[in-house]
């Protein structure tokens, strides 16, 4: 069993005879290149957000058994935001419900090359607080005037407003 590759020449040569002569003639033909195939491509992390590194992983096959090269390309929607196998987002990339995609393409050494894509849906982080008070906190005595104040922030920059609610062992006593 011969291995042929791309490129490669196949020849048959076909002779005949009669009682006489004999007679050959042969025909070429040129084995082409079977393009890779991408079977998988995959976006991590899941859940991703607009602060995390997000990486994308091709699988491709190639029928000829040639080598491939993978590349990528990363888009929030028709805008290119990078390349490479890897990108870091920020709030300048992408917000909070943005789909990213990642485009991969794989080459073989003779120029063929398939290109397939996954997305990763950009998710939305809770509001926290960096602080929360009742002032005073302590010597405390009932007709005593209690403030609260809380500071909110979001990590994906969304604006935050904060409401108050005061209860009493449980039952509601005022808002504000």
């Amino acid at each position: 069993t011969t291995s042929l590759s791309p490129g490669d020449t196949v020849t048959c040569t076909a002779t005949t005879t009669d009682n006489t002569d004999t007679v050959s003639d042969s025909v070429d033909v040129l084995i082409d290149n079977t393009p890779p195939q991408i079977t998988d491509v995959t976006i991590t992390p899941d859940p991703a957000y607009n602060s995390d590194t997000l990486t994308c992983t091709a699988t491709a096959t190639d029928a000829d058994g040639d080598p491939t090269t993978e590349s990528y390309e990363w888009s929030n929607g028709s805008t290119v935001i990078g390349t490479g196998a890897s990108i870091t987002l920020d709030a300048t990339l992408a917000i909070p419900n943005d789909t990213i995609t990642c485009t991969a393409t794989t080459t073989d050494i003779n120029g063929g090359s398939a290109t397939s894509s996954a997305t990763r849906a950009i998710s939305n982080r809770n509001p926290a607080f960096s602080s929360i008070a009742i002032t005073p906190s302590t010597g405390v005595q009932v007709g005593s005037t209690l403030t609260c104040a809380a500071v909110g922030t979001d990590d994906d920059q969304d604006t935050v407003s904060t409401q108050y609610a005061w209860s009493s062992n449980g039952t509601p006593i005022g808002s504000g």
